[in-house]
């Protein structure tokens, strides 16, 4: 391709010489032929078809006691790209190593006088406190770890308001990042 050539809109195949080869017409054919390479946006975004990508949520209710770690079991899973993640058991046994992007947040019945938190855990044991807050309702917090292939990370709210309390909803959002 010349340096006066527009590319035009859509997918390309490139040449190691970067001349362009073709352009591909669905993106069905597209997926197939770039499966597990980086694919680039119209706005230069990248993301990888089979990176380690998990989008889960609860949406009910979750008794809480007071100064008490507490698992959170998801109940929807929106996307697992990977299939790591296990419904039942809140476990996500990572397939790669790398370094991750977590995010997340927790919303509580009420305001919780005292501090709350969202904690990561890893293989069994706390690995750190993603978000946290005093006289809170809503948490949200991100945080980014490097991880082996077969961690096993888990999920975990705690209050410490004195009584018990209620976590109405939760949402983790994660991605491999490298």
């Amino acid at each position: 391709m010349s340096e006066t050539t527009t590319p035009k809109k859509g997918l390309y195949q490139w040449a190691p010489t970067d001349e362009k080869l073709s352009t591909f017409q669905g993106l069905n054919d597209a997926f197939e032929i770039l499966d597990n390479t980086f694919v680039s946006s119209a706005n230069g975004m990248l993301n990888a078809p089979s990176q380690s990508n998990i989008s889960t949520t609860r949406t009910t209710t979750l008794a809480l006691t007071s100064g008490v770690d507490t698992k959170i079991l998801f109940t929807t899973i929106f996307r697992d790209i990977q299939s790591e993640l296990n419904i039942a058991t809140g476990e996500i046994t990572l397939k790669e190593s790398g370094v991750y992007l977590i995010a997340g947040n927790v919303t509580f019945s009420a305001v919780l006088g005292n501090n709350s938190y969202i904690k990561i855990y890893k293989n069994g044991a706390s690995l750190f406190t993603m978000a946290g807050g005093t006289n809170q309702s809503l948490l949200y917090g991100a945080k980014i770890g490097q991880f082996a292939a077969g961690d096993k990370l888990t999920f975990y709210v705690a209050q410490f308001s004195g009584s018990a309390a209620t976590l109405n909803t939760a949402l983790i959002e994660m991605i491999k990042l490298s």
